[in-house]
Order: structure tokens, then sequence, then C-alpha cells
């Protein structure tokens, strides 16, 4: 794993949210930010460079920085600066195309390039079979260094999500099948745990929590 303040951090599919990268920053020499959806790309962009209409997440570092880190009040603004400075690119992805993210045309590959990937709540929303789900994994796989990680976030048991009224696709995954399918793709050291969705009143909700290494 790479030292403290020298890590390269992929963020897939990261929609119109920062959260997850709060514990990051102190880590992250570069965070590279890919999102599908222009508006959600702005969404970040808006945070990024403090327009007065972005959205707040501070109470989301005030829960990471104070709460979980046991810092300062005065840490929650500096890692939401840092956060900020570290977030180097915004770019377009998707995760149909063969390299999901639209690299600057003048970037070499960036396979094999990142200490660390993670997603959140992506790939089960943009796959519809075991096979493309295992794709999408792969996907993720040839960005990361020999030795790096991959970092997921996502629900258990479910086939569809909710946005107001909407309802929208989401591929049904197990526990079971998100380590054999790790497993499958050339990862190892596979850490995994579960919750109840703290989200949801509809009962069996879970989300998981998953790293693993690559081999």
């Amino acid at each position: 794993m790479a030292k403290k303040n020298d890590t390269r951090v992929l963020n897939f599919g990261g929609g119109p949210a920062i959260y997850d990268l709060i514990s990051a920053a102190p880590y992250a020499e570069e965070i590279i930010f890919a999102e599908y959806t222009e508006k959600n790309r702005q969404a970040v962009e808006a945070w990024q460079y403090k327009s007065p209409d972005s959205h707040d997440w501070l109470p989301y570092f005030k829960f990471v920085v104070q709460r979980l880190e046991g810092k300062e009040s005065e840490d929650v603004f500096i890692r939401e600066a840092e956060l900020r400075k570290k977030i180097s690119h915004i770019l377009p992805c998707d995760i149909g195309l063969e390299d999901p993210v639209r690299w600057p045309t003048a970037w070499d590959s960036q396979q094999g390039s990142f200490d660390v990937v993670t997603t959140s709540l992506c790939l089960e929303v943009a796959v519809k079979s075991e096979q493309e789900y295992s794709n999408a994994i792969a996907k993720m796989r040839k960005y990361l260094k020999p030795g790096g990680y991959l970092a997921m976030h996502s629900a258990l048991g479910e086939n569809f999500y909710t946005s107001g009224k909407e309802k929208f696709h989401f591929f049904q995954v197990s526990e079971k099948l998100v380590q054999e399918i790790l497993h499958k793709e050339g990862f190892g050291e596979v850490y995994m745990t579960s919750q109840a969705d703290p989200t949801t009143e509809e009962p069996g909700g879970e989300l998981y929590f998953v790293s693993a290494k690559v081999q």
C-alpha cells in the first residue's frame, strides 16, 4: 500500500456525492473523480469551487472528522479544504466502455496507475447480468497497481432502487456472489462486512462494504 500522502485514488461512479472521499483525503496525493452524468459532475465541481448553490457536505465532514476520527472542530474545515485540493480532475465515465473513464486525450493509458479504486452504489445500477458484473469488476482491477485495493460499498439482495417516485433497475447481488467474482477477477485478501440499511424501514435491506487487494 502506498504511504500516507502518496496514494493515487480513482473514485468511479461517484454520483453527485463526495462523502465517501472524506476519509481518503489525508492519504491521497491525487483523487480523480469519475461520474457518468454531466449534472452530477457539475454538482461536484460546484462544491469544489464553493459555488453558493452547491450542496452543503459540512455535516458529513463533521461526522467523519470529529465523531469517527475524534479530532477538533477546526480539523473539519482543514479536511474540507484538503479534499477540494486533492480532487485533481472530474471526468466522464461509462462502465460499458472497454476503458470506462474518458481520460484527457493527452494522457497515456491509466491502467495499472492507481493505488485505490473506490465505487459506491454504482456497478449494480449499470449491469444486468452476472457476466456484466464480473466484467465491470475486471475493468476496475485494470486501473490498479499490483497490490492496489478496490473498495466497494453497495446494497445486497435488491433488484431496484427508488429516487422520488421513480423506480430504477439494480442488479441483485449476494455476499457470496461478490466474493466469488472478486476472487475470480484476481483479488485476494477480501474483507467484507454488511449491516442493515439505516436509510430504509423496509425489512431485509442491507448494505455491504468490501475491500480487496490485487494479487
